[in-house]
């Protein structure tokens, strides 16, 4: 997307270990073997203060801004990619997470300090258990976007997914709000 003169990108990380070594530019602190999985190499800092800019939040479907509590999980202790999450991970998938506090916002807080006319091409959204959240949390301005790439597990992965995040619930919720799924 950031090859795209046109494009700004917003990413929403509430991890402070990545949020600085990202601001640092420096990938290999970010994703190190404590903290993410081993992906620097997908990640291009190039942009970073330019046309990408780093939120350090957490994104959650609540009236207001509010701290909560994020899993972050060592890469050492789950069988997974990756399971850092506003949920408790399962033992089975994640073990050992560590518990910081984190600021957390609804996405309707950052869409509605856009311009009345801007629309927003693309959204996605890789949250750990909480896509459907995240998108309800835009509220009324889930009407400026385009385009919406989620993910909602087949299999439970944190505890209480399938009552919020399930493939289902995602999907009928997009689908009342006139999005068609490709």
């Amino acid at each position: 997307l950031l090859k795209n003169s046109d494009c700004v990108v917003f990413g929403f990380e509430p991890n402070p270990v990545a949020v600085n070594a990202l601001k640092m530019k420096d990938k290999s602190q970010a994703f190190s073997e404590h903290f993410m999985p081993d992906i620097n190499e997908v990640i291009n800092t190039d942009y970073i203060g330019s046309r990408f800019f780093i939120v350090p939040v957490a994104l959650d479907n609540i009236e207001y801004p509010d701290f909560k509590t994020f899993y972050v999980v060592p890469k050492t202790e789950h069988v997974g990619e990756d399971c850092s999450s506003l949920l408790k991970p399962l033992e089975y998938f994640c073990k050992n997470p560590i518990e910081i506090k984190v600021p957390c916002y609804p996405l309707k807080h950052f869409l509605e300090l856009l311009p009345e006319e801007t629309i927003v091409e693309f959204i996605k959204i890789d949250v750990q258990g909480k896509d459907t959240d995240v998108i309800k949390s835009a509220g009324d301005y889930i009407h400026k976007i385009i385009y919406v790439t989620a993910e909602a597990q087949g299999c439970e992965q944190y505890e209480n997914e399938h009552e919020i995040n399930s493939i289902q619930i995602l999907t009928e919720y997009l689908e009342s709000k006139n999005f068609v799924r490709e």
